[in-house]
């Protein structure tokens, strides 16, 4: 069945924006924080899920990376939504939901990441084409377990590491944490990376929509550049190191795991400290906006204060 385009691009946007706006107006009028990743990972679901039967041909490809979607993002709404109830909220909104529009220009980003990261898989299932198996499908699911195993064995490694009372203000080193300062999202974009890899298959062969596929290389482009630029490492580092700083070491716990510690590629440590400054910000990620500036803080003191700039 086709409804608007063959692709179902204009039909997933729609139903995308339908279902944000729709758990946005609950989670705003109730203060209601338990739905918002949960109403975001299972999007993703419903789109594929949906675009494979609209399609209805159930080709081999297909149903594969409809799998792959929905057992990665299955898993991680649930994990997400057990973690905001044994917390009873999350801490991201509080002030959020006190301004309409600075929260609902939260949720107009998770349409975009939700919509940008389907692509590919939408793209896929709506397509006519089905080129055989090869060895880049191969190479694409391998990136996504990949991808998807560490981004399980990450989450689940730094939960019960910080539920632990006696590890509070210590830097999580444990597992795949020591080999990265953000194994999951790592994971996260190997797992976009790899449904794209296999759906780069149908993009070629497409004979209804030759060239236009590419456009779906959003999904793993998308997903890197918001986890190294917008709400990822910048917020997870960056000022928010602070609270490694006010100790009596002065953040130089922090300074020495970093300096050894890759930001996102798990590396050894021992391999890690003896790569340039350079080269590490070149091909490691390693930018000088994840680091904690002391004075910022005055900044934003200032900013913050009666009076200021009047």
């Amino acid at each position: 069945m086709q409804i608007w385009d063959e692709h179902y691009f204009a039909f997933t946007a729609v139903l995308t924006v339908a279902i944000q706006l729709a758990c946005f107006f609950v989670a705003y009028a109730c203060h209601f924080d338990l739905i918002t990743d949960f109403a975001g990972s299972m999007n993703k679901v419903l789109l594929a899920v949906l675009t494979l039967c609209l399609k209805d041909t159930f080709y081999t490809r297909q149903v594969v990376l409809t799998v792959l979607l929905v057992l990665s993002r299955t898993e991680l709404a649930l994990f997400l939504f057990y973690r905001v109830c044994s917390r009873k909220k999350d801490g991201r909104f509080d002030e959020l939901h006190n301004n309409f529009w600075k929260y609902l220009g939260f949720w107009v980003y998770q349409m975009m990441w939700v919509y940008a990261t389907c692509a590919s898989v939408v793209f896929v299932n709506g397509d006519s084409a089905n080129p055989d198996l090869n060895a880049l499908d191969w190479i694409g699911w391998v990136l996504f377990f990949v991808g998807f195993a560490v981004q399980v064995l990450s989450d689940f490694q730094k939960f019960f590491f910080r539920k632990d009372p006696a590890n509070k203000g210590k830097i999580c080193e444990i597992g795949v944490w020591f080999y990265s300062r953000h194994p999951n999202y790592f994971g996260e974009i190997m797992i976009w990376t790899g449904l794209f890899v296999s759906a780069a298959n149908v993009i070629v062969a497409s004979t209804s929509s030759p060239g236009f596929g590419w456009l779906t290389a959003i999904s793993p482009v998308f997903t890197t550049l918001v986890l190294l630029f917008v709400s990822g490492l910048p917020t997870a580092e960056g000022q928010s190191l602070k609270r490694f700083y006010m100790g009596d070491d002065k953040g130089a716990k922090w300074e020495e795991y970093a300096q050894g510690t890759s930001p996102i590629i798990p590396f050894p440590r021992s391999l890690y400290r003896r790569i340039p400054a350079t080269i590490k910000k070149m091909f490691c990620c390693e930018y000088d906006r994840y680091k904690y500036y002391p004075e910022m803080d005055k900044v934003v003191e200032n900013a913050l204060s009666p009076g200021y700039g009047s």
